[in-house]
């Protein structure tokens, strides 16, 4: 069985919140990019890839590589996962935003076709329920606290407060939250690269009085040393997040013992093979891993769900959730109970829904 065709639809999901905010940005709409890839019998595989400013990516040129992609695996085995990926990462080499959805549409489509999930395609899921863990974007201190009850009341067990590098009003942001949902709720915070080495530490001691696990990238991506002076000094775990892409950051960031554990990002690594291949790396480096944010609509989501259930288990809670406040989706979202995400044995990557009224190009 080949491939026989493929197709490029630019997206753009709507967010429910206009005022999303992180990272010195706000989100009141994510654009992205659908890749989907068809074998000769009509089997449909689908990936997904957002545009995020952080990873120098455009639309534009996401459609693009996409496309040359797309047209180096025409005719190739639909199966052949791991050859097709090498033969689209040479096609346009580095571009690891584009090769995650390809790697997404290939697992998406080889599943499909074997008549199983991808965790089983991927040998075997390990859980069928994944805790999720919710973002709570910048806001004020009493709009965070509004939003982190909203989900808390919808059964989410896990949050992640996004924070901007003013350390009294990070520290009051996470003070309010706690005060208002207690010891009920396990506390993260991603302040996205906004500190320096000490104010970092200083805002981990106040925060680890609050009872916040787990702090995500607080210094600048790949400086090392700042990031492990923080490591050091703080009770809180530190996660590298920002600049973590490859085996060869991952090797860098562990000789330097630069953190405690590392977030997994399709995205940002070139998909599911990738991520799981860093997974296995980071034992030996002495590093814990998460799965973190799986930026999109429910595609993304259950891509990221579907390599963290065949992982071993491990601290911390799945980002694979913040589908929910994005609109337009042409998926159907996952099912989500008491705050976790609930994997069956659908094929693929168990969407209900595919996409449709595509501009196919073949051979």
């Amino acid at each position: 069985m080949r491939i026989s065709a493929y197709a490029v639809r630019p997206a753009a999901f709507p967010n429910l919140d206009p005022d999303w905010r992180f990272g010195g940005q706000r989100v009141p709409s994510l654009k992205g990019v659908f890749l989907a890839l068809r074998a000769e019998d009509g089997t449909q595989g689908e990936g997904y890839v957002p545009v995020l400013r952080h990873l120098g990516s455009s639309a534009e040129g996401l459609a693009a590589a996409l496309a040359e992609m797309g047209q180096a695996l025409l005719g190739r085995p639909a199966l052949h996962v791991a050859a097709n990926l090498a033969v689209a990462a040479k096609a346009r080499p580095g571009d690891l935003p584009a090769l995650s959805a390809v790697d997404c549409a290939l697992h998406d489509l080889a599943a499909r076709l074997y008549g199983v999930s991808v965790a089983t395609l991927l040998g075997g899921a390990r859980r069928r329920r994944l805790p999720v863990l919710r973002i709570v974007p910048i806001k004020s201190p009493e709009d965070m606290t509004r939003r982190a009850a909203e989900l808390a009341g919808e059964g989410f067990k896990a949050l992640k407060l996004k924070l901007e590098g003013d350390l009294d009003e990070d520290i009051a942001r996470v003070a309010a939250v706690r005060q208002e949902l207690g010891g009920a709720v396990t506390l993260y915070v991603d302040p996205n690269q906004a500190y320096r080495a000490k104010p970092a530490i200083a805002l981990c001691q106040a925060l680890a009085d609050l009872g916040v696990e787990r702090v995500e990238q607080p210094v600048l991506q790949r400086d090392y040393r700042q990031m492990a002076a923080v490591t050091v000094a703080t009770p809180l775990i530190v996660e590298a997040d920002e600049g973590l892409h490859t085996p060869g950051d991952l090797l860098a960031l562990g000789g330097h013992k630069a953190a405690d554990a590392i977030c997994l990002k399709l995205t940002k690594s070139g998909g599911i093979r990738a991520v799981l291949s860093m997974a296995e790396m980071s034992g030996p480096l002495g590093l814990d891993y998460r799965m973190s944010t799986a930026f999109g609509g429910a595609l993304i989501s259950l891509a990221a769900a579907q390599a963290a259930a065949v992982l071993p288990a491990a601290p911390g809670f799945a980002e694979v959730g913040e589908f929910a406040h994005f609109g337009d989706d042409p998926h159907a979202p996952p099912r989500v109970v008491e705050g976790a995400l609930e994997l069956d044995d659908a094929p693929g990557m168990g969407l209900e829904r595919q996409l449709s009224d595509l501009r196919w190009q073949e051979a």
